[in-house]
Order: structure tokens, then C-alpha cells, then sequence
């Protein structure tokens, strides 16, 4: 027998023969004799010429001495290569044997049926690129097993449109064995990172089919991408999985940066929670420029959304999270240590719109604004718009907070739907409030003393609060319940609050406690700040009872109402020519005096008398 030369030889069998027919002919199959080398299946018959030699032992042996020569094949042979060639282009069957290939041509074009298996998604085009050196990444540079690790020359999927993660071979099912599909993710949010097959830095989309992925690790998001799934598209917290968040940040910033329709199952993990951005960086950090819409976070029992602004450093103004939008995003806590928007640090320029933020068990804060600690910039120019806060202890903390509105928000079924510390700017407008006092009228444990549930509960803030509608389910049906719960009650005198234009569907929902402050004059003047509704106080046996000026940081046009209250009060009259520090002009009066009860009304102007920019004009004396 000849020796097989395996540098020439790609493939040998041979056959066993008992006869011929009449005329001393037979007939083999080439591909169904003995193997004696090579794999039949792997023969590249659209790769270069092939030839057929043919060795007999008449004898039955394989002392092989007769050669009947060798044949160019001059055409494909169609039974075999029918299955790998489709219209001219070479198909195989996944990408185990895409990279088994050694057909390294450049813009060579295979077709795989699946990135594992058949029809599982990951089917598609590839072609060769000699000079690609990008790492593979399971899903769409795919390195050839003949090319040593730091050598050129990969495959490269061949797409348009989205991004599928099936290309990557995450399937909407139970992971095999070993595999990791949170791992497989990655990859392909690296990969889209990167600007994909053109290289071009822009928002490319990573889709995921409708169905359940189970997630074992963080997946970490970056820059200009969208993840998009189908209304059915649910993310899973894979069992026995223990992580903190299921989406976190590098260090920043992270910009454009976008995410729609998912549903995330957190499997009622504790401590485990849905997204976590924290701004991080030498310099600069946070997450910008983001839209988030039709999210829906369930089985939670960890922080559904956190935006972790500035870390902590002292202030710090380079490090937010700002310009995101959240749209059509639900999130249901069910335990009471966590909350379901978590909000800290510098964070701006964000908008909540037709989003519901709730508890399953009525307790802990559903929402929290605050600052990491008193030296760092807050969060500010926030809104809520069409936003539902229902089902907690309490619905809103606002701590160190600025410019936050609420406009047509729904508060439902709370103990205490809104607290308000150290904040400045907070509009509570055109929203209604069902139950969101003590529980109102609903069968509810309170968290708090029965009679001290509370609406909105002020201390040391600034609050706009008009136009919005107090209900409960049956006012008259269980008074005891409602007994002594406020629309609004302040602590201190270091608060500025502005009610109007609210409706009640009882007036014992109307109540109020701490919208007049007390003020006490000092110097002869009295500091309103932005105050209009003050009562002014004298100790008893104080002689200090003389007002000069007042000093208001209220706009010209607005009024502001003076009482005295435990002894009287005098106020002076400004000159025409003032140089004095006085800035009241009392109509030709040269003082007034209000005793103990008695109030007045005064217009702030902003004409100029001598030294003067403005001046406090009565307008009224109420007896």
C-alpha cells in the first residue's frame, strides 16, 4: 500500500469489492467505505481544485499495487456539497464550525444556520477579513482556530438594523450548564460600545427578542447604545444569583445611553436591586442624556432605580447624573428598607413622566431625595408629571432638595404622602391626594399615631402648593380615622409655604397647622424672607416693639400680612428722601401701631427712594 501523505491528502477510505457485474464493472459511494483518514464531512469542496485517486489489490488485501491514476474533479460533487453550498456560498451549521475553517480568503462569505444550533437566532452571514484584529466576542468577530491569539484576520457577522442578542447566543430560555448569558450580554454591549462593524460612535440598538433571559452577574451599561426588547421581554435574576444591582455604570460619563421595554424580575432576592447609576471619574462622571421607557421592576426587594450622584465627595460639581428621562416605569418594593427611586447626591435635569412608584406592604419611603451628606451638592430640577405614589408609610422624602415639582401626580393610600426637609423650590401642583393621610378612611395599621397622619409635612423649606384635590374613600363613613390628619402641617419658623387654590372633598380633609410663622423683630426690623403670612412677636416685658424696615425676598406686586401677637407693634414711616434704613410708607401716617390681634397688609414696591430700592406700602389695617 502507499504511504498517506497528510500535507497532500485530506481524505481516504477504502472498500472492500467481492465481484464485478458482466461486463467486469463496479461501482463504490465514495463517503461510505472504511475511513482511513480525514473527515468526509469537513471537506471543503468550494475551496481550490480536488482530485480522485484510485489504488486496487486484486487480491482483497491492501498491498494496493495497481493505480488506476489521478482525476481532476472538474465539477462540484452535488450530492454532498448541496447540503454545505447555497447559491455558491458555503453553509455550515454553527460557529463551532465557523471557526474550525481554514478557508481564510479574504471576503470569503459563509452562511452558519445558527449561532449553536439550527434556527436558535444566531443564523447569518459572515465574511473573512485578513486585516480585522478585534478580539472575538462570541457572537460577532469570531477568530479562527488556525489564527494564533495576537495575529490579524477574523470573521465578521454581516447584519443590518438591530443588534439581535441571539446573535451572541443568549436564547430566551434556561442557560446550559457553564454558560453565562449575563457574560454574553456583555459582550455585546462592549461590542455595540465600540461602534459595531463601521466603527462609528452612535447609538446602536441591542434587541431582545420577546421571553425570559436569566441574568447571574451585573450587566454594565456604556456609552451610546439602546437596549430594546418586546412587550414579553422579561430579565430575570438567575436563582442563587447574589449581586447588588442588575445594571450598573463604569465610570463616567456615560452619555446617550437608552433602554425600552423590559420587564426585570428581581425573584424577591433581598438586597438585590434593579439599576444602580453612580457617577464616578477622575474629573467628570454620571450617567447624561439617557430616556428609559416601559420598564417594569417587579419582586423587588433591594432599590428599584438608583441614581447615586457626586459618591459622596465633598463639593464636588463634575460628578451627576442629569438629562434623563423615565417614562412609562413602574416599580413595586416589598421591602421597607429599600425604596423604589432612590435619589442622592448632585442630580439634575431629570423627568418622571406617567410612572408609578408603590409598596406591597404600606411601609418604608417609595421615593427619596437626599444628599450623601451635608456638604454636597443636592439634587435639583426634578418633575414629576402625571407620576402615581401609592401604597407606603411614606410616599415622598425630600432632604436638601431643590426646584422639585410634582405636577398632576397621583398620592394614594399613605400615611404620610409627602415629607419636605431643608428643600427649597418644591411645587406640589394640580395633583389629587386619596387616602394619603393616616391612610385616610381605609382599614390600615398606621405607621404613625393615630390623628397625626399628614399630607404634605414641611420643616425649614420653601413649598408652592395650589390647585390640587384631597379625597378619601367615604369621609363621613369612619370619621375617628380622620380626626386631627393635616393637608399640611409645618414644623419651625424657617419655612416659606404657598397654599392656594386647593379643593376638598370634606372640610375635614382641609386642615392646616404651621402656614403662619412667627417672627420676632431684631434691630428695629423684622426678616420675612419670602414669608407672606406672619404673625410678630414681643416677649412679654420686651420694649422691643419698634419696626423700621422690613426685609423681604418677595417680588414687587405681592402682599404680605403682618399681625401682632402678645403686645403691640409700631411701625415708622420712611422719609422722602430716605437715608435712614427706613423702607415703609404708611400713606402719610408718621407710624401705626397694631396691638396685640390686630394685623395690616402691605404691597412690596420696587420704586427707588433715596437710598431705598424698594419699599412696603399699606394697603390694609384689619381690626
Amino acid at each position: 500500500m502507499e504511504s498517506i501523505n497528510p500535507e497532500s491528502t485530506i481524505y481516504a477510505e477504502s472498500h472492500y469489492i467481492s465481484e464485478t457485474d458482466s461486463y467486469g464493472a463496479y461501482n463504490l459511494k465514495i463517503g461510505n467505505g472504511s475511513n482511513l483518514f480525514g473527515t468526509f464531512s469537513s471537506i471543503n469542496w468550494g475551496q481550490g481544485s480536488r482530485y480522485l485517486k484510485i489504488e486496487i489489490d486484486p487480491n482483497g488485501g491492501t498491498n494496493y499495487t495497481i493505480n488506476v491514476g489521478n482525476t481532476q474533479l472538474l465539477s462540484v460533487p452535488y450530492s454532498f456539497l448541496a447540503k454545505d453550498v447555497i447559491n455558491g456560498i458555503q453553509t455550515i451549521n454553527n460557529l463551532i464550525q465557523l471557526r474550525e475553517l481554514n478557508a481564510l480568503v479574504e471576503n470569503k462569505v459563509v452562511y452558519i444556520k445558527g449561532h449553536t444550533s439550527e434556527g436558535d437566532g444566531g443564523e447569518g452571514f459572515f465574511i473573512y477579513k485578513l486585516n480585522e484584529e478585534r478580539a472575538d466576542n462570541y457572537g460577532v468577530i469570531i477568530k479562527p482556530n488556525s489564527i494564533a491569539e495576537n495575529n490579524n484576520g477574523r470573521w465578521v457577522r454581516q447584519y443590518s438594523g438591530y443588534l439581535n442578542i441571539n446573535y451572541f447566543g443568549v436564547k430566551k430560555d434556561w442557560p446550559p450548564a457553564g454558560v453565562s448569558y449575563s457574560d454574553r450580554i456583555q459582550k455585546a454591549i462592549d461590542y455595540a460600545t465600540s461602534g459595531g462593524i463601521y466603527g462609528v460612535t452612535s447609538n446602536m440598538t441591542l434587541y431582545f427578542p420577546n421571553g425570559e433571559y436569566f441574568i447571574d452577574k451585573p450587566i454594565i451599561i456604556k456609552n451610546n447604545i439602546v437596549l430594546t426588547g418586546e412587550s414579553g421581554t422579561l430579565l430575570t435574576l438567575f436563582p442563587g444569583s447574589n449581586y447588588d444591582y442588575m445594571f450598573k455604570m463604569t465610570s463616567g460619563p456615560i452619555a446617550r445611553f437608552s433602554m425600552e421595554n423590559f420587564m426585570i424580575n428581581l425573584n424577591h432576592t433581598s438586597g438585590v436591586g434593579a439599576m444602580n447609576f453612580k457617577a464616578s471619574g477622575n474629573s467628570t462622571g454620571g450617567l447624561w442624556g439617557g430616556v428609559f421607557k416601559n420598564i417594569e421592576i417587579m419582586n423587588l426587594k433591594g432599590n428599584g432605580l438608583y441614581l447615586e450622584g457626586d459618591t459622596g465627595q465633598v463639593q464636588s460639581t463634575d460628578l451627576p447624573n442629569q438629562f434623563l428621562i423615565f417614562e412609562n416605569f413602574r416599580v413595586v418594593r416589598e421591602d421597607n428598607n429599600f425604596n423604589s427611586l432612590k435619589i442622592t447626591g448632585q442630580n439634575g435635569q431629570l423627568t418622571f413622566l406617567n410612572c408609578s412608584f408603590e409598596a406591597k406592604n404600606n411601609k418604608g419611603t417609595n421615593i427619596l431625595i437626599s444628599k450623601n451628606n451635608i456638604a454636597d451638592e443636592g439634587s435639583a430640577v426634578i418633575s414629576f408629571i402625571n407620576t402615581t405614589i401609592q401604597s407606603s408609610e411614606y410616599g415622598v422624602k425630600l432632604d436638601y432638595a431643590e426646584n422639585i415639582t410634582f405636577d398632576n401626580c397621583w398620592f394614594e393610600t399613605l400615611d404620610v404622602a409627602m415629607n419636605i426637609y431643608s428643600s427649597k423650590g418644591i411645587n406640589v401642583l394640580n395633583s389629587r391626594f386619596a387616602n394619603a393621610a393616616g391612610f385616610g378612611t381605609l382599614d390600615i395599621p398606621n405607621a404613625n399615631p393615630s390623628g397625626t397622619g399628614k399630607c404634605i409635612n414641611i420643616e425649614n423649606s420653601f413649598v408652592n402648593i395650589g390647585n390640587n384635590y384631597v379625597a378619601v374613600s367615604n369621609p363621613r363613613s369612619n370619621l375617628s380615622k380622620i380626626q386631627g390628619e393635616k393637608f399640611i402641617a409645618a414644623g419651625g419658623n424657617n419655612n416659606v409655604i404657598n397654599a392656594f387654590n386647593n379643593s376638598f372633598q370634606d372640610i375635614l380633609l382641609s386642615e392646616t397647622f404651621g402656614i403662619m410663622q412667627i417672627i420676632n423683630i431684631n434691630s428695629q426690623k423684622i426678616d420675612l424672607s419670602s414669608k407672606k403670612l406672619v404673625f410678630v412677636t414681643v416677649p412679654t416685658g420686651s420694649t422691643n416693639n419698634i419696626i423700621n424696615r422690613i426685609d423681604s425676598t418677595i417680588s414687587a406686586g405681592e402682599i404680605i400680612f403682618i399681625r401682632a401677637n402678645q403686645g403691640s407693634i409700631t411701625f415708622n414711616q420712611m422719609s422722602n428722601s430716605e437715608t435712614t434704613g427706613k423702607n415703609i410708607f404708611l400713606n402719610g401716617r408718621t407710624s401705626l401701631t397694631l396691638v396685640n390681634g390686630q394685623a395690616a397688609t402691605f404691597i412690596k414696591i420696587d420704586n427707588i427712594v433715596g437710598n431705598e430700592k424698594a419699599t412696603y406700602q399699606l394697603l390694609s389695617i384689619a381690626d
